[in-house]
């Protein structure tokens, strides 16, 4: 029997994406405004600094217009998470980010799926 092909690094970190989404956007609650409309998950600092992109710390689960409101207010984005995180955390998270160290993405798959069978069993099968 042939053995199946590793996934490259781009399908496996597109699946921890899709994971990862789905446990951020689990409450079904915009954390801004409280709205349920169309929720989005949304990450404190851009996705492109994969050491934190999918810290759960760094992600936030957005109706559409608060995404959208502060994707093009990034001053007002900064000062959102500020508040949210406190200046202490704000930092810490920074200087994650900027180590631009990616995880092992098999790892964090792994991971992200046994946190999402933890929060919602019923997604595991996606």
């Amino acid at each position: 029997m042939p053995s199946r092909k590793k996934p490259s690094k781009r399908a496996t970190a597109k699946q921890c994406d899709a994971v990862f989404g789905r446990i951020v956007r689990a409450p079904g609650i915009c954390m801004n405004c409280g709205s349920t409309e169309v929720i989005q998950c949304a990450h404190g600092f851009s996705r492109s600094y994969r050491a934190t992109r999918w810290d759960r710390r760094n992600g936030f689960n957005l109706c559409r217009k608060c995404h959208m409101h502060y994707t093009h207010r990034p001053l007002e984005w900064d000062a959102w998470l500020r508040r949210l995180w406190g200046d202490r955390l704000y930092d810490e998270m920074r200087a994650l980010a900027l180590t631009h160290l990616c995880p092992d993405l098999d790892e964090l798959f792994a991971e992200l799926k046994a946190i999402e069978a933890a929060v919602s069993p019923q997604r595991t099968t996606r």
